[in-house]
């Protein structure tokens, strides 16, 4: 069986998947306990979008062996990329009941509990944890994201200067830092934090849209209009970006423009509060300036 797991893994390195994968159900076939094969299936099947057969087959392991850990954490990420957080976090909370907490498993437990809306917990857990995770900074992005979800800015900020410490370059941490600064409205702090990491990643769409927004705040509509139409033009059925782009064109003024941005977003939420604000906020400003 070993030579067969071999003859898998060089399949996989040639970016044979599918050969892989009969090899792999052909193993467990005639050797159902060969977990390492097991596993290896699962995960080529969460990678080709076949995310319930890799549950199964992951089920299927725990009957034979129900302490392993490895089934289980992957059991628990499948159920992150599906969305079902709450059997993300049974499976996440098996490992931590044979094998205890690891930075992995910590991360990926406090993701569960945000999604699930726990912030609380979720915070409670990576606080508890946060000796043991000192080199880890992306535990550090994930407090920083829930102490900002609950609007506690300055805790935040104090977080991400730990996980700054550890690493003054990490872009996460840096990305994070330029939001805290957007939501405590600190616009001038903001732009050059996203534009120096515009500067290394040009393509990322979030960072992207948060600098053209920042930018509208302090009324550089040059720099932000073609930033957020950028956006627009990746997701064109983003609310948020369509309403950012009636808000820039209304501040040029363009009423035209504007008006035809939050029709779009009145399209896609015609009950959205926002939007119906937004709608009419448009038209006051219109009737003021008599266009």
């Amino acid at each position: 069986m070993d030579e067969l797991f071999d003859e898998a893994t060089k399949f996989i390195e040639a970016g044979k998947l599918d050969e892989a994968i009969v090899i792999y159900e052909h193993i467990l076939n005639r050797l159902p306990s060969y977990h390492e094969a097991r596993h290896d299936l699962a995960q080529l099947l969460v990678e080709n979008d076949k995310k319930d057969e890799a549950i199964n087959i992951l089920d299927e392991g725990l009957k034979i062996k129900k302490d392993e850990t490895s089934f289980w954490f992957l059991k628990g990420l499948t159920y992150l990329k599906m969305r079902q957080f709450g059997d993300a976090l049974k499976s996440f909370r098996s490992v931590e009941k044979y094998d205890g907490l690891s930075n992995a498993l910590v991360l990926n437990m406090g993701i569960s509990h945000r999604e699930l809306g726990s912030v609380s917990a979720g915070l409670e857990l990576l606080e508890k944890w946060e000796e043991n995770c000192k080199d880890e900074p992306q535990l550090y992005c994930l407090m920083a994201e829930m102490h900002i979800e609950v609007h506690e800015l300055d805790k935040a900020r104090e977080i991400i200067g730990k996980g700054q410490k550890i690493n003054p370059e990490d872009l996460n941490l840096k990305y994070i830092l330029g939001i805290v600064y957007s939501r405590d409205q600190k616009w001038m702090e903001a732009i050059p934090i996203f534009k120096t990491i515009l500067d290394k990643m040009p393509e990322n769409l979030s960072i992207i849209h948060e600098l053209g927004w920042a930018y509208i705040q302090v009324n550089y509509l040059e720099e932000g209009i073609p930033l957020l139409t950028k956006c627009y033009n990746a997701n064109p059925v983003k609310l948020s970006v369509i309403m950012d782009l009636a808000i820039a064109y209304s501040q040029k003024p363009d009423f035209v423009k504007a008006m035809e941005f939050a029709k779009k977003a009145e399209n896609l939420e015609p009950f959205d509060e926002n939007v119906k604000k937004l709608i009419e906020e448009i038209k006051a400003a219109r009737d003021n300036m008599g266009l």
